[in-house]
């Protein structure tokens, strides 16, 4: 069987009410079909089921203001908020943890959830934090996104 991959998504901040879109600052329901401000917004869990969407890449990202209060902390803020998630679907969601994951979302009408960092700038200098984040979920790191770290240049 055929699993339907999507490669990212910015969720889960509207999740703790830190959207990026302009107007938006109500933590927005990913459980519930378009609950953002006229139905619009980012990807919920009901439309990934309706697209067929196995296997779904989360983007842990850490904006500006939350990088200079801690970047490791923000991302830790994200994967509780995504643990939350989880729990709350009642299986429904759950986390990636290998293809075989994605495989049987697909079977079963589920959707596996790839939890990605974008940016090196969370591990605050060190690598300590991975293996704890990897036993949280954690599968993929992008060495940058925006901006400078401690690992390479951002486009920015």
């Amino acid at each position: 069987m055929t699993a339907v991959v999507d490669g990212h998504c910015d969720s889960l901040l509207p999740v703790l009410g830190r959207s990026l879109v302009p107007g938006e600052s109500a933590p927005r329901d990913f459980l519930a079909r378009g609950s953002a401000a006229g139905g619009k917004g980012h990807v919920d869990l009901p439309r990934l089921l309706s697209g067929g969407v196995a296997c779904q890449a989360m983007a842990l990202f850490c904006d500006d203001p939350f990088v200079r209060s801690g970047a490791a902390r923000a991302t830790d803020e994200l994967l509780a908020a995504l643990a939350g998630l989880f729990e709350a679907s009642g299986g429904v969601f759950f986390p990636f943890g290998s293809t075989a994951a994605a495989e049987r979302a697909a079977r079963e009408g589920r959707v596996a959830a790839l939890l990605a960092i974008e940016g090196g700038e969370a591990l605050e200098g060190g690598r300590e934090r991975l293996r704890g984040w990897r036993t949280r979920g954690l599968r993929m790191l992008g060495l940058t996104w925006n901006r400078r770290n401690e690992l390479c240049r951002g486009v920015r």
